[in-house]
């Protein structure tokens, strides 16, 4: 019984995230700047998830992920600036949660002729 037990930790362990039951937290992550463009990751499949941006302005966008549990979300009328910096929030329907940070970056002003 126990080598049974056994046999099948192994197998549970080395079967990939998606068939195993297990799954990696939500994430998100900056793609573009121009337009505001970020990717999520580790939602549940086919979850209602609202996105929100904080810098010089505050929007949000509802999107569902993928099969997989992946968002894409464009910000198509905000532009993040060299030297701003931002906060982003998903919230899944179930409970899901993926925040990012962008920090202010130390910028020296534009230099002109």
């Amino acid at each position: 019984m126990r080598r049974l037990a056994a046999v099948v930790l192994l197998v549970a362990a080395a079967l990939p995230p998606s068939l195993g039951g297990a799954r990696s937290a939500p994430a998100l992550r900056l793609v573009d700047r121009s337009p505001l463009t970020v990717s999520g990751s580790g939602f549940l499949p086919r979850e209602r998830v609202r996105v929100t941006f904080v810098g010089s302005t505050r929007s949000a966008r509802t999107t569902v992920t993928s099969r997989t549990g992946t968002i894409a979300v464009v910000f198509a009328d905000t532009v993040l600036g060299r030297c701003q910096g931002a906060r982003f929030r998903a919230v899944g329907a179930r409970g899901d949660l993926a925040t990012l940070k962008i920090p202010l970056p130390a910028c020296m002003p534009v230099r002109s002729p």
